[in-house]
């Protein structure tokens, strides 16, 4: 049946660690990896970057299933109806997804406590049907990246 695609979504978007995005990559990675929570007190904390991360949400969502293959990236799953890391999330249709952590140019730019990488984030939201065709996109997507290790 066509319509329960109607729904679906997959989104794959790179936030750059620097500018104006430095609020928006604490935003979408403090929730994943505690490193990026740790940057966010810290910024809180410094009067040059306290009002910017003003009221940033920082920890976990609550429900989301979160998985670490490695130091630099994050596997999740928000399963239906729960708000999440995906962009589709919190609708009747499960998400997964991975996201990556780049610090390379950060620490090459900056190479201060308060720099914030560059992230890579891939997610897909559909029916539980497609659970294996997701987690098999997900999988193929970090290995893509080669950052991130499939599972």
């Amino acid at each position: 049946d066509a319509s329960r695609y109607w729904a679906s979504r997959i989104s794959y978007y790179t936030i750059g660690g620097y500018g104006s995005h430095y609020t928006q990559v604490l935003e979408t990675g403090a929730p994943l990896f505690a490193n990026l929570r740790a940057v966010a007190r810290l910024a809180a904390s410094d009067p040059r970057t306290a009002s910017a991360v003003h009221g940033l949400r920082t920890a976990p969502y609550p429900d989301e299933f979160v998985t670490h293959p490695t130091e630099s990236s994050t596997q999740f799953i928000d399963p239906p109806h729960v708000r999440g890391s995906a962009s589709g999330s919190g609708g009747i249709y499960p998400s997964y997804g991975i996201v990556v952590e780049d610090w390379s140019e950060a620490q090459r730019l900056y190479g201060n406590a308060l720099a914030v990488p560059d992230l890579f984030l891939f997610s897909i939201t559909a029916p539980m049907a497609d659970r294996s065709l997701m987690q098999e996109l997900v999988r193929l997507n970090s290995a893509l990246l080669g950052r991130g290790q499939p599972q």
